[in-house]
């Protein structure tokens, strides 16, 4: 048995080596698929961007690469639900506040400007503020509130210029803002004339119409 086994190692049947060959053969006709190469520990930390790249395939050229882990990840924001919508005048008030003509809008910008009044209005209300002459208009949005203190922001601001040229008055005559209670008031030789008028064209309208009466 020994003897055979030492004859038989340095030969092979004819039938093995045909097999052999035909193996060969066919591995080098189909090829062998290489492995891709390990992307190192902190390589693959800092590309991983979402769970459907956490196997990234190869790719050799690089800048297609980059265009791969920066494509854009597709998220939808939740849909809205019922209790989060309503009627704007149920959830929010709008308050208009006249002031006087000293008053300007940058001290309207002052949170202690509103301290009287803070604790009526609550985050998210506006406030349109407007000066006796009706100069100019003011929108505020309430951010914060506390009792003293209202945190405001401006919204929007609007010069109010009249549509048309006031109308130029007699030198004897003078118009002027007279409060809240008397409004625009006439003024001839510097003694009360009229007051009430709504605007201050109405009463310079009334000024020049009064002279022209007097002078006939």
């Amino acid at each position: 048995m020994r003897g055979q086994a030492h004859l038989g190692l340095p030969f092979l049947c004819l039938e093995n080596l045909k097999m052999a060959a035909t193996a060969a053969a066919t591995k080098k006709k189909t090829g062998s698929k290489s492995k891709p190469a390990p992307i190192p520990a902190g390589e693959v930390q800092s590309q991983v961007i979402s769970p459907e790249l956490e196997t990234i395939p190869e790719v050799k050229d690089a800048p297609a690469k980059k265009q791969l882990l920066d494509k854009p990840l597709d998220i939808r924001a939740k849909a809205v639900n019922v209790a989060r919508i309503g009627l704007l005048e149920q959830a929010r008030n709008t308050w208009l506040v006249n002031v006087d003509m000293d008053t300007t809008p940058e001290h309207c910008l002052d949170g202690s400007f509103w301290e009287h009044v803070a604790k009526m209005m609550q985050p998210g209300d506006n406030i349109h503020v407007l000066p006796d002459d009706m100069s100019w208009e003011l929108v505020l949005h309430v951010a914060g509130q506390e009792p003293l203190f209202l945190h405001v922001v401006e919204k929007q601001r609007y010069a109010l210029v009249p549509a048309t040229a006031p109308v130029i008055i007699p030198s004897r005559y003078k118009v002027q803002f007279a409060g809240a209670h008397h409004k625009w008031r006439v003024l001839r030789d510097d003694k009360p004339l009229k007051d009430g008028f709504a605007t201050a064209d109405l009463a310079r309208r009334y000024a020049a119409n009064h002279q022209a009466a007097v002078a006939r």
